[in-house]
């Protein structure tokens, strides 16, 4: 696994790489890690509270955890079974559809507000060629509200989100 550490207001040393390296190799009971396979660890420390994220690309799909604690440790563990829970949650879905390039992957067993409008965070995207299915997947994985991709069949750009009464909505959009 590639494994890419970035830090703010934080010293990441080669015995806290390595540490977060052993305990990422439980994702090998889950699925197949190949040696490509990307991780991007990103840990920052505020106020004395330690944030870090976690974001596996595979071809299971994207597994993304955050979590903030006082302690670091704790702040990992807790993101490491949040990361779990999401494979476990999703792996049952993945084997019943069938899905061939994402199934045959997996092994058989503080932002502040304020009153005014203002853009806090800007992200630019690459949409995704998914079907339907996919994309809901991949917003399941990742743990968002909605997913933007590109529909397979129609090339289109479309937003699947999750409704409030627990099933999906999908908006198209013509080009």
């Amino acid at each position: 696994m590639n494994y890419t550490f970035t830090s703010k207001n934080f010293k990441i040393t080669d015995a806290l790489s390595a540490k977060i390296a052993e305990k990422m190799s439980f994702l090998k009971r889950y699925f197949i890690v190949e040696d490509n396979t990307e991780c991007h660890v990103n840990i920052s420390e505020e106020n004395g509270w330690h944030k870090i994220e976690l974001m596996v690309f595979s071809k299971a799909g994207t597994l993304r955890s955050e979590q903030r604690e006082r302690d670091l440790n704790i702040a990992l563990d807790n993101a490491l079974d949040k990361l779990e829970q999401q494979i476990n949650r999703n792996k049952d879905r993945l084997n019943r559809r069938h899905k061939s390039a994402l199934a045959t992957a997996f092994i058989q067993t503080d932002t502040k507000t304020s009153e005014k409008d203002v853009v806090v965070r800007t992200k630019t995207i690459h949409p995704l060629p998914l079907e339907l299915e996919e994309a809901i997947l991949e917003m399941e994985m990742l743990g968002h509200t909605f997913f933007i991709y590109t529909d397979q069949e129609s090339e289109n750009t479309a937003v699947v989100y999750k409704r409030h009464d627990g099933g999906y909505g999908l908006i198209e959009i013509e080009e």
